[in-house]
């Protein structure tokens, strides 16, 4: 579904996306100069933490005066969608996503994505948009909210909330070695039978030591320093073979739940 409103004349903001100087071909399609562009909808998104559901759909709309009036996606100008710190300006800093041609707007090209949150917290988020390939950007200069609080500006805000889901699921059985060697050893596990349907990936753990008066229990798979040891994690798919440093070690499987 698009999301669209009346913009004012007044919201028009004349500017032009710096273009990257870099060696050309014959042919090549020329930069597009970005006239305008905006967080469309929605002005805030509450998102429950999760591995696999992103948040929902954030709208955005661009305008490249006589380009994007045309019907159709515009070829060559690419869109993301992407969040950070409040207080912090858009940069390569933030996490951004692809956004894809929703539909024309108007004299707008409109386009639709997500982002995936990793961590709880609050965010700003925002749109931005390329004619050059992805050398540089042109972020959004208007949003449906500017006069907000906690992002205020041409953004939205992200609140990331931790998942009611804290049990994580079964342990697997089956837990062997199929292979070893001085860089590594692989291991294997019977399938899990992922009855919660949650199932997300494997912690792999392994307990070593250099001592026999000494050890603890380490997260795969980086080499084991010379000296101090320390804590590690490696996450692995549910079905599949790892590989980790070879040393004195017993090793264990932790299941991690996938958030709904």
């Amino acid at each position: 579904m698009s999301f669209t409103r009346p913009l004012r004349s007044a919201l028009f903001v004349g500017a032009v996306a710096l273009v990257g100087v870099g060696s050309g071909s014959a042919g090549a399609q020329a930069s597009l100069d970005i006239d305008w562009a905006n967080i469309q909808w929605p002005p805030t998104i509450s998102q429950t933490l999760s591995a696999v559901q992103p948040t929902a759909n954030v709208y955005g709309q661009v305008w490249i005066d006589g380009v994007t009036s045309a019907p159709g996606a515009t070829s060559g100008l690419i869109a993301q969608v992407g969040f950070g710190p409040t207080g912090s300006n858009p940069d390569a800093s933030w996490s951004w996503a692809p956004m894809s041609f929703n539909t024309d707007a108007g004299n707008f090209d409109e386009f639709v994505g997500t982002m995936s949150p990793t961590e709880t917290g609050t965010f700003c988020y925002t749109t931005r948009y390329s004619g050059d390939g992805g050398a540089t950007w042109f972020y959004a200069v208007n949003g449906p909210d500017e006069a907000n609080s906690t992002c205020p500006g041409p953004y939205g805000v992200l609140s990331v909330s931790a998942s009611a889901d804290t049990t994580a699921p079964s342990t697997p059985d089956g837990l062997g070695g199929v292979g070893s060697a001085t860089s590594g050893v692989s291991l294997t596990w019977n399938s899990h039978p992922d009855t919660d349907g949650d199932l997300w990936a494997f912690e792999v753990l392994r307990k070593w030591s250099r001592r026999p008066d000494r050890s603890c229990w380490r997260r795969s798979s980086i080499r084991p320093p010379s000296r101090t040891p320390i804590r590690q994690r490696r996450r692995v798919s549910p079905t599949g073979i790892s590989s980790s440093p070879s040393t004195r070690a017993s090793t264990v499987l932790r299941p991690v739940a996938r958030q709904p």
